[in-house]
């Protein structure tokens, strides 16, 4: 059993295998996923395979959570502003947005406001602020 996001309007994809097998082609790049394996799809970046970081089905919980343990900074964003229906992130120049695990150990709430969500995020190195429909994220 697997699910299939496709983001209209990006270039990315992700692939959520719930058990068995699913095999995931992009281009000339092929990647086999496992039960609890979840693949992201960016063009020209191939794909990415991540454990840990598996959300659980929704349709199973009555409370959802966003889980960025095992998450770099782009991916958790990208999640938060398709949860909150935000048309895009802004980094700022230079920052570091692909080591993972560097945004929060934990599970937090999917029904928390964005700006409390953002709040709890926010640390000594790592601002965020929304502008219009963009949510901006910066070094301090």
């Amino acid at each position: 059993m697997f699910e299939v996001h496709d983001y209209p309007g990006e270039d990315s994809g992700a692939v959520f295998c719930y058990s068995g097998k699913v095999r995931v082609k992009v281009g000339n790049d092929t990647q086999v996923l496992r039960a609890a394996q979840r693949s992201t799809t960016q063009a020209g970046h191939g794909i990415k395979i991540s454990e840990g970081d598996f959300p659980q089905v929704q349709w199973s919980s009555p409370e959802l959570f966003f889980d960025f343990t095992n998450l770099d900074l782009d991916s958790a964003m990208i999640e938060i502003a398709r949860w909150y229906g935000f048309n895009q992130v802004a980094f700022q120049q230079g920052m570091k947005t692909t080591i993972p695990g560097m945004v929060y150990t934990g599970k937090l709430s999917r029904y928390l406001t964005l700006s409390r969500l953002l709040s709890i995020l926010e640390r000594s190195d790592l601002h965020f602020s929304i502008q219009g429909r963009t949510i901006v994220v910066s070094e301090k």
